[in-house]
């Protein structure tokens, strides 16, 4: 056979080899965001579960590598939340603007009390600084993402105060959050009222979510 067929082989055998993924950086946080992507909460873990699979040796096990890992997953559900958010905000903005206002207040609450809460349990955290608080910002996002969905498809259900145990202090952002919540149309709840207790409720919720305090063993 002439020497071009076995060049033509060759080359076909390898063009058709499956090839492995370049291997990543997973200190670089852009490289994680971009990978984060999926419209639903296993979705969002199975692409940064992939992601991590091509982790250069010793990348993803560093405290950088780490803090990105649950940076990227927060990203993937900050996204989810949007689009929850946005199926009720976005009617409201042309049916009732006043409404739609006090809604985007009441986020606006929830993002300023979720990173003060997250700062604070920081604050006395040591070496650990930059985890814990991707760990409390990641299961605060998840926490409204179900709240959201909950209130839209009219089934938002409410924790049983004596049931939640927490350390940690309401902040004047998490008081205006839970009274504006608490305020919302009755439809929204799964029982079709807040309830006596719905105030406290949200906000020892709130805070179980976030983590146990600074002093808790």
């Amino acid at each position: 056979m002439k020497p071009i067929f076995w060049v033509c082989i060759l080359l076909v055998l390898f063009t058709s080899s499956p090839s492995r993924a370049a291997k990543v950086d997973c200190n670089d946080s852009e490289s994680w965001q971009k990978a984060a992507r999926g419209h639903s909460i296993e979705e969002c873990q199975k692409s940064i579960q992939k992601f991590e699979t091509n982790c250069e040796e010793g990348t993803l096990e560093s405290t950088s590598g780490s803090v990105n890992r649950t940076l990227a997953e927060n990203y993937c559900l900050q996204a989810l939340l949007n689009v929850e958010l946005d199926k009720r905000l976005l009617p409201l903005k042309k049916q009732n603007p006043t409404k739609f206002q006090s809604e985007m207040s009441l986020q606006k609450n929830f993002n300023l009390a979720r990173d003060k809460i997250c700062d604070e349990l920081n604050s006395c955290d040591g070496t650990m600084y930059r985890q814990t608080r991707a760990a409390c910002i990641l299961s605060l996002t998840k926490w409204r993402l179900d709240q959201a969905t909950e209130i839209n498809l009219g089934k938002l259900k409410l924790s049983k105060v004596e049931s939640i145990r927490s350390k940690l202090t309401a902040s004047k952002e998490l008081k205006r959050f839970s009274e504006s919540l608490c305020s919302m149309p009755p439809e929204v709840f799964a029982t079709k009222s807040p309830g006596a207790a719905c105030v406290k409720s949200l906000q020892h919720s709130f805070l179980a979510a976030a983590g146990p305090a600074c002093d808790s063993e």
